[in-house]
C-alpha cells in the first residue's frame, strides 16, 4: 500500500516538472501532451488502486495511508489540476486532455471520499483532510473559478 503511494506522490512530482517545463509557451507541445496522457493515465489507475484499498471500509489500509505521504501528493495534484485548468481552459484544441485531467480529479476525490468510509467525525484522517484542504485552499479555489 505504502509503495503505491510513494509511486502516486513520484508521479505527481514527475507530472508537475513536465508541466513546470512546457509551462512557459501558451500552448501545449503535442510531445507534452503525449507525455502527460500517459502519465494521467497512470495516475488514473494508482487512484484507483488506492481507492480499492481503503473500500469496504478498510480500517487498517485507511490508517496506513492516512499515515503516508497521500497528503503531499494530493497537495501536489491540486496544484497541478488549478494550473492546468488554467492553461487548458484558454486552448480549446486541447479540451480531451483537459477532459482527462478531470477524470484524474474526480478518481482523487473518490479516494478521499473512500478514506472517510467508516471513521468517526473528529478522526485523524478527516483532520488531515481538512488541513489538506486548507493548505490547497488557493488551488482550490481557483479550480472553482475556472469551472464555473
Amino acid at each position: 500500500v505504502i509503495d503505491s503511494v510513494d509511486y502516486l506522490l513520484r508521479l505527481q512530482e514527475s507530472i508537475t516538472d513536465i508541466f513546470v517545463h512546457y509551462a512557459p509557451s501558451h500552448k501545449i507541445s503535442v510531445q507534452a501532451v503525449e507525455v502527460l496522457d500517459s502519465s494521467i493515465r497512470i495516475a488514473k489507475q494508482v487512484f484507483r488502486t488506492l481507492t480499492e484499498y481503503v473500500q469496504g471500509p478498510c480500517v487498517g489500509n485507511q490508517k496506513v495511508i492516512a499515515q503516508s505521504r497521500l497528503w503531499d501528493a494530493v497537495n501536489g495534484f491540486f496544484m497541478f489540476f488549478a494550473e492546468m485548468f488554467n492553461k487548458l481552459s484558454q486552448d480549446p484544441s486541447r479540451i480531451e486532455l483537459l477532459r482527462e485531467i478531470q477524470d484524474v480529479q474526480n478518481e482523487m476525490l473518490i479516494l478521499l471520499l473512500s478514506m472517510l468510509e467508516g471513521s468517526e467525525k473528529q478522526s485523524r484522517i478527516s483532520r488531515q483532510m481538512a488541513h489538506t484542504f486548507k493548505e490547497s485552499k488557493a488551488h482550490l479555489l481557483n479550480i472553482l473559478n475556472i469551472l464555473e
